[in-house]
């Protein structure tokens, strides 16, 4: 009978040291996936960055290189001590215009989004920005190429009282952050039959 319930107190023993270690390795087999899925989240983020850059890079690059590593944490990171590293790399050729025939029934031209003109040439001035960093004591005095002065940015809600601003020659408004949208342009090739009211550029247009 002894024998018998020592038996039994060793095998409750047993079971319940087992218990955790099964409960932290169902854990780690279950974090697997949420961390897949950021990692192919991570993957595209940088597919698309290089080639968004590689279309608007206009540096004489022949490659862009986009690198990016994030650090993901288990579910089983009780102590904050256990992080899984995760890099990506994208190399993508840099854009250098279509062939002739990607719009073979008609010509094409460049615009952006909600532009009012049209552009016959990728590398126009005005597709390329210009960002200088200003003051808000100096940005009331300022005006752009076309004499206007400058406003607040209604997308990164700059103010006055911020004390670095960014502005674009040809803009008419001054941003707090230099990654704002504002000052992001992403430049689409359209047939020129479908400019609709957009006007031909001054500039390139000439």
């Amino acid at each position: 009978m002894i024998m018998r319930a020592c038996r039994r107190a060793s095998l409750t023993i047993e079971a319940a040291a087992s218990l955790p270690l099964f409960a932290i390795a169902l854990l780690a087999i279950v974090s697997i996936i949420p961390m897949q899925r950021q990692a192919m989240d991570l993957t595209q983020e940088v597919f698309l960055s290089a080639a968004e850059e590689a279309m608007l890079s206009t540096e004489g690059r022949e490659y862009i290189s986009i690198s990016e590593e994030r650090e993901f944490v288990p579910l089983t990171d009780f102590f904050g001590m256990i992080s899984v590293k995760c890099r990506r790399n994208c190399l993508a050729h840099a854009w250098c215009g279509y062939e002739n025939d990607y719009f073979a029934d008609e010509e094409f031209v460049y615009v952006t989004r909600q532009s009012e003109v049209y552009h016959k040439d990728r590398l126009c001035s005005h597709l390329k920005l210009t960002v200088t960093e200003t003051s808000s004591d100096e940005v009331r005095f300022l005006r752009n190429d076309s004499g206007s002065r400058y406003k607040s940015c209604n997308i990164c809600h700059s103010r006055l009282s911020d004390n670095i601003l960014y502005i674009t020659p040809d803009g008419d408004r001054y941003h707090n952050s230099i990654t704002c949208s504002g000052l992001k342009r992403t430049v689409f090739a359209i047939r020129k039959s479908e400019t609709g009211d957009r006007r031909q550029c001054s500039r390139c247009g000439r």
